[in-house]
């Protein structure tokens, strides 16, 4: 059998197995070591190493190809086809976080891949931190346009900014707006609505679930 008719074979197998399960996988963007990946029609930018919310790992990447692992498998993927997948999605992550004694929630978590303290922040419209913490973290900041902040103090000026990722536990958003304040406040990193707004809430018993929605 010639190379052709097994890539057609493969594509072919891969449509059926889509049909079945109703999830897939797409390439939309290749680079050396970086794709951007489509799962079950949500998009997805990783490097290599990094996972997806379903369990799709990326394991290399050239301009050419892509090669993921998923359910323990390795599947090579291009520009030109999709690869449905047979596993069944692991039900969505959430994280418990316990309310302490001054009654905030704080949880460890990271901004762009860097560890941090996050107060979870339900009246703040976007994820706060001051500019001596952008610097402690190192983060590099290009492209961001004045902002303004209200602050127990009244309000502030700011620059208004997109991270690339923050992650909470098993929860991983990608291009989250913040906005950074001038000086050493907020003390804690505030995690704000927009982060929060695109997961579900659920408080009992003094803990705060958050969980990403199905």
């Amino acid at each position: 059998m010639g190379r052709y008719s097994l890539a057609v074979l493969m594509v072919a197998a891969a449509l059926l197995a889509v049909a079945a399960q109703g999830l897939e996988i797409e390439a939309r963007a290749l680079f050396p070591g970086r794709a951007v990946l489509a799962v079950g029609g949500v998009l997805h930018t990783l490097a290599a190493g990094e996972a997806t919310p379903e369990g799709v790992r990326l394991l290399s990447a050239t301009p050419q190809e892509a090669v993921v692992e998923v359910d323990g498998r390795r599947l090579r993927l291009g520009l030109a086809n999709r690869i449905g997948t047979r596993f069944a999605p692991p039900p969505p992550p959430e994280v418990a976080i316990p309310r302490g004694p001054d009654g905030h929630y704080r949880v460890e978590g990271a901004i762009e891949g860097r560890p941090v303290t996050l107060v979870v922040d339900t009246g703040a419209t976007l994820v706060a931190l001051s500019a001596a913490e952008a610097a402690r973290l190192g983060l590099d900041l290009p492209g961001g346009r004045p902002g303004r902040a209200m602050t127990a103090a009244g309000p502030v000026e700011g620059v208004r900014v997109r991270l690339g990722r923050i992650r909470v536990g098993g929860i991983e958003l990608y291009g989250v707006d913040a906005m950074v304040l001038p000086g050493d406040h907020p003390r804690e990193v505030l995690l704000g609505n927009s982060f929060l707004e695109r997961l579900e809430l659920e408080r009992r018993d003094g803990v705060l679930v958050l969980r990403r929605p199905r």
